[in-house]
């Protein structure tokens, strides 16, 4: 049964690692521009590489795994009943 675990989660990771590559390199090159930040309504702040980062996640997740949900701060939530979520908040440096 380990083994099993164990390759579900191998199976797993190499995805997850060129989806954080994508939505980096998409992040970055906000950065070669001026960002546009934005104050959400709960005081946060926004940006375009957020948004664009998030929305590149989502596409990507929709093409290779059209079964899985996502949930992400920027969009939300779709299929919330999925097996398996994708869970994306990328991190463009606006606060943190």
């Amino acid at each position: 049964m380990i083994a099993d675990g164990t390759h579900a989660l191998d199976a797993s990771v190499a995805p997850a690692a060129e989806l954080a590559r994508l939505t980096g390199d998409i992040a970055l090159g906000f950065y070669r521009s001026r960002l546009s930040v934005e104050t959400k309504l709960d005081g946060s702040p926004v940006s375009d590489a957020d948004r664009g980062a998030e929305q590149a996640a989502r596409d990507w997740v929709r093409r290779y795994f059209p079964e899985d949900g996502f949930l992400g701060e920027e969009f939300g939530e779709e299929r919330a009943g999925a097996r398996r979520r994708w869970i994306i908040d990328p991190i463009d440096g606006t606060k943190s």
